[in-house]
């Protein structure tokens, strides 16, 4: 029994139920899907559909959604524009699979779903009756409170993000499918303001940029870790990053093992990634180092920094001539002698 309901105030004004209907019903809405919290509303509002002569939409109700605090989202607590995981660097694309697995899964349980892929196989009838968790916010450690939505900045959201969140897992999926043409143009906004990145380079069609953004691409998580990577070929005034870096060149055997490579190097003339993988093997066989006691110097020596590419994918695209004259220069500055 559903017991008399309002639709029209004392002042006037409609009801949701009353107005939610005449909105649909003008729209052509044929489906409705929105959350368990409005079960209670549909057959308030079908009685509606009947009494006003409109076509009655199909209905659906999708399980509720939580933060990483199991808490239930709420505009209430704060809110973050969409508009914001655009200049962080997410596609539409990945945005748009991350939330459709929200309270919903495929057939057969795969979740990078790129393309159409998506409208082809959505079936509202795979909607889950069980809480579905929003997990790009990070819970605050040893905290009760509930996880924070609403922020004044960029960085802010950055820095409240959860790097284990399934939109990065999909974001990464998503930079490494697209077509290269299409990441270059996403991601050319956010190379525009680099001072370290030469003009020219900043072109969908610049075959160095593509060259690079092909090779470091499987690393992203989103297009705003892909400057630093692009800046990184460019570097003309190499500078040793920290005490741990100097230390992987000077402690131990690491300048024996920066010698060797240099040595080797310069008497080589490798050009792909199998061939800088065989010459640091080569090198290790020579020095008898290996794991990272081999890499880390020769990571410090050539690039200044203690991480970052696989150097076997970096080497190739910064070629023979310029390797060589960052080992010159980072040994200079750490008093490391090379050989003649």
């Amino acid at each position: 029994m559903i017991g008399d309901f309002i639709i029209v105030k004392s002042d006037g004004f409609p009801s949701y139920n009353y107005a939610v209907v005449v909105d649909d019903a003008l729209m052509k809405i044929t489906h409705v899907i929105r959350g368990v919290g409005h079960l209670s509303n549909t057959p308030r509002q079908i009685l509606l559909y009947e009494a006003l002569g409109y076509n009655i939409p199909e209905f659906a109700h999708a399980s509720e959604i939580v933060g990483m605090d199991g808490k239930k989202l709420s505009k209430r607590a704060g809110a973050t524009s969409i508009l914001a995981f655009r200049d962080l660097g997410y596609l539409p694309e990945t945005f748009r699979n991350y939330m459709a697995l929200l309270g919903w899964t495929s057939t057969d349980g795969r979740e990078f779903l790129p393309g159409d892929e998506l409208e082809k196989i959505f079936d509202v009838h795979r909607c889950s009756k069980s809480p579905s968790t929003f997990d790009v916010f990070k819970k605050p450690k040893g905290s009760d409170e509930e996880v924070v939505t609403n922020f004044s900045d960029l960085t802010q959201i950055a820095e409240a993000m959860n790097p284990k969140s399934k939109l990065n897992w999909l974001s990464n999926r998503t930079i490494r499918d697209l077509n290269i043409s299409k990441v270059l143009e996403n991601l050319l906004p956010f190379l525009m303001d680099r001072k370290d990145i030469p003009a020219e380079v900043k072109n969908v069609n610049n075959p160095i940029l593509t060259s690079i953004v092909e090779s470091v691409r499987v690393y992203l998580d989103n297009l705003t870790q892909a400057p630093d990577y692009v800046a990184e070929f460019f570097v003309t005034d190499l500078k040793i990053q920290s005490e741990e870096t100097i230390g992987f060149l000077k402690d131990g055997e690491g300048p024996k093992v920066v010698n060797e490579f240099y040595e080797i190097l310069k008497n080589s003339d490798p050009k792909t990634d199998e061939d800088y993988k065989n010459l640091m093997s080569k090198v290790g066989e020579v020095t008898g180092q290996k794991g990272k006691t081999l890499y880390m110097p020769i990571r410090a020596a050539t690039t200044g920094k203690s991480a970052g590419l696989e150097l076997p994918i970096l080497f190739p695209l910064l070629g023979k001539e310029k390797l060589l004259q960052r080992i010159e220069k980072t040994s200079k500055e750490t008093g490391i002698s090379l050989s003649n």
